[in-house]
C-alpha cells in the first residue's frame, strides 16, 4: 500500500538527514551525499508490506511494518558521512544520542485495545513493582465512560498519552480529526491532556500528520511508517513534518503467540532484542497490549524488566520524555573549528546532559560535555570502539532465510515421503 508519493528538494533532504544524527551546522559536504543511490531511493516512496522477523527454528513473528527501514537508511548515511570525513583526517562529530553518559534508552508503550480496567489495573501494579514506568496509550471507547483511575495513575508517574476513540483506520482527514478530538476532550475532562499519538494497527498518513499538527500533538508512533530507529520528523510531500516521529520495535506478545513461540522462546526472543540493541546502543522501544497479552505473559514481561535492569547506563524515561529530550537535542544549533590538535566549539545553548560524541579515523572514540571552546584531542579519553558497537542491527529475516524457512517448512509437513524420497534417491 502507497501513503504517497513525494519528492523533497535537496535543502529539505539535507536538514531531515543533518537532523537524524545532530551534526555540526556548516557541515559543507552534505549536499553532495545526497546522490547517493540508497537516498535518492528511500526518498521515492512511502509504503508497509507484512514483513517477517527473525525468529526460531521454523517459527516466525509477522507485523505490517514500512517497506523502507529508516534505520538501516540511517546506518548506511552515517557510514557515508564518516568515510568522507575520515578521507579527510577529520574527526565524525555530533551530540550523543541520550543525555549525559547513558549508553542506551528503554521505554514501554502499552496500547489499550479493548482492554478493560481491571486489565490494565494489573499491567500497573507489575509495572510498579518492578519500578518501571509505561506510557499509556489509550482507546477510549473501550472504556465505556471510565476514565477515573487515568489521574491517578498519571500522578503515580505514568505517562498517558492518546490511542484513538474508535479503535479503526480512517480514510479521510475529517473523520480522522473527529476521532482524535473526541477522544482527546475525553481524556481532558479527567484533567489528562494528551501530547502523544499511537495511530490504530500503527497506520501512518499524511491526513493524520496533518491533523496532530493542527491539534498540537509533539510526537507520533506508528511503525507502518518507521521501526526500529532513532526518533525523527518525516518528511512530507512539499516539507517536514513538526509532529516527531518516536519508532517502536513493533513485535509483541500477542504476535509471538500466534506464531506459536513457547514462553522459552519468548523469552529468548526478547532477551535477543535487548542484548542485540544495547550493544550498539540503539534504543530499546517496546510496547504490548494487556488484554489477553500483557497479563497472560507477566512473567515473561517480568523478565524483560529484569534483562533491562541487570544492564548499565540505560536509561528509562517515558515515550513523552524520550520525545521531549529528542526536540530539545534537535533544537541545539552548534559550530565547529577543527584545529591541528583539537576544535572549537560554538553554542548558544549550555546544558550539562548535552554530550559531544567524536569518533576518530583509527577506531577511537570519545565524549566531552558540549560547551563553547577549545577542546583539545589529548585531554579526550579515548577508548577504541567494536565494529558491532558501530553497526546496525535489523531485526528482520532476510529473504534468503525467508524462502529457506519456507521450503524447510513445506517438507517438514512430508516429513515421512520427504525421508521415502531420499532413501529412494540415495539407491539410485
Amino acid at each position: 500500500m502507497n501513503f504517497s508519493t513525494f519528492e523533497p528538494s535537496l535543502a529539505q533532504m539535507a536538514e531531515w538527514a543533518i537532523g537524524f544524527e545532530k551534526l555540526p551546522d556548516q557541515l559543507e559536504f552534505v549536499e553532495q551525499l545526497f546522490h547517493i543511490e540508497v537516498i535518492q531511493e528511500y526518498s521515492k516512496f512511502r509504503s508497509f508490506a507484512n514483513k517477517p522477523f527473525n525468529g526460531f527454528k521454523l517459527k516466525r513473528p509477522f507485523e505490517k511494518v514500512s517497506s523502507a527501514n529508516s534505520g538501516y537508511f540511517r546506518h548506511l548515511y552515517r557510514k557515508e558521512i564518516k568515510r568522507k570525513l575520515f578521507e579527510r583526517g577529520m574527526p565524525y562529530i555530533h551530540i550523543w544520542y541520550y543525555p549525559s553518559n547513558y549508553k542506551s534508552v528503554f521505554s514501554f508503550r502499552v496500547d489499550t485495545d479493548s482492554s478493560r480496567r481491571e486489565d490494565c489495573e494489573a499491567v500497573f501494579h507489575l509495572a510498579q513493582k518492578n519500578k518501571i514506568h509505561l506510557t499509556w496509550f489509550i482507546d477510549v471507547a473501550a472504556r465505556n465512560g471510565d476514565l477515573s483511575d487515568l489521574p491517578g495513575m498519571s500522578v503515580s508517574g505514568e505517562d498517558i498519552q492518546l490511542h484513538c476513540f474508535n479503535h479503526q483506520i480512517f480514510a479521510d482527514k475529517e473523520s480522522v480529526f473527529n476521532d482524535i478530538r473526541n477522544a482527546y476532550e475525553k481524556l481532558e475532562s479527567v484533567r489528562i491532556h494528551p501530547s502523544g499519538y499511537a495511530a490504530p494497527y500503527g497506520v501512518w498518513s499524511e491526513n493524520l500528520n496533518a491533523v496532530l499538527e493542527e491539534l498540537n500533538f509533539i510526537y507520533s508512533s506508528e511503525f507502518s511508517l518507521a521501526h526500529d530507529d532513532f526518533p525523527y520528523f518525516p518528511l512530507l510531500s512539499s516539507r517536514i513534518s513538526r509532529i516527531l516521529q518516536v519508532p517502536i520495535h513493533p513485535i509483541c506478545l500477542s504476535i509471538l503467540a500466534k506464531a506459536s513461540f513457547t514462553h522459552g522462546e519468548m523469552k529468548s526472543y526478547f532477551q535477543r532484542i535487548i542484548k542485540e540493541k544495547y550493544v550498539r546502543r540503539q534504543p530499546i522501544m517496546l510496547y504490548g497490549h494487556p488484554l489477553n497479552e500483557m497479563v497472560k505473559y507477566q512473567d515473561i514481561l517480568d523478565f524483560v524488566f529484569s534483562q533491562v535492569s541487570s544492564r548499565p547506563k540505560i536509561w528509562k524515561p517515558s515515550y513523552t520524555e524520550f520525545a521531549q529530550w529528542w526536540i530539545f537535542r534537535n533544537g541545539v544549533r552548534f559550530t565547529i573549528r577543527n584545529e591541528l590538535y583539537g576544535f572549537e566549539v560554538k553554542t548558544d545553548v549550555e546544558d550539562k546532559r548535552l554530550m559531544l560524541r567524536i569518533e576518530f579515523p583509527n577506531g577511537e572514540e570519545a565524549f566531552t560535555p558540549m560547551t563553547s571552546g577549545f577542546i583539545n584531542f589529548s585531554s579526550l579519553e579515548k577508548v577504541v570502539v567494536s565494529r558491532k558497537a558501530n553497526s546496525y542491527y535489523n531485526p528482520l529475516e532476510p529473504a534468503w532465510k525467508s524462502y529457506g524457512f519456507f521450503v524447510l517448512k513445506i517438507l517438514s509437513k512430508f516429513r515421512s515421503f520427504s525421508k521415502f524420497f531420499l532413501k529412494e534417491l540415495f539407491y539410485l
